[in-house]
């Protein structure tokens, strides 16, 4: 069972280049340094890199928002979903779908989210793929 799983999705307070302007707020968001999985949909990923929980990691956010991902990880991958270790990104918000079907695939199986999928009736996750760089899209990486 999982204990500690934590998602940022992006908000008015990320993208601008403001991450760290609420410091109040930064402060709330590093209190999950020992959360076992960190995930984030489009500039949520802004929030783990001020947070410094990208250090040294790959990762991905909505396109409009590489430069600003940049100084906080390793590498800025254009794709749907990056996974490096258990830090879980993903691209813009139509991207979701995506990351919430490879999270259950990485946490269940393959087979629990073939079921899943068939219910959102979205044909457009590989199932059975679960690759650290899932759906590579045009741009940078």
């Amino acid at each position: 069972m999982i204990k500690h799983f934590i998602y940022y999705s992006g908000n008015e307070r990320t993208g601008g280049g403001n991450e760290n302007g609420d410091e109040d707020f930064m402060r709330w968001v590093r209190t999950a340094e020992n959360v076992t999985y960190k995930t984030s949909i489009c500039t949520g990923a802004l929030l783990l890199g001020a947070a410094g929980f990208l250090n040294g990691k790959r990762a991905t956010t909505n396109s409009s928002a590489y430069d600003l991902l940049n100084p906080y990880c390793a590498e800025v991958i254009s794709a749907r979903v990056v996974r490096d270790g258990n830090t879980v990104t993903g691209a813009g918000v139509t991207a979701s779908i995506d990351l919430g079907l490879y999270l259950v695939e990485m946490l269940t199986s393959t087979e629990i989210v073939l079921q899943v999928q068939q219910k959102l009736e979205y044909p457009y996750y590989e199932a059975g793929n679960l690759k650290d760089v899932y759906m590579h899209t045009k741009g940078r990486g």
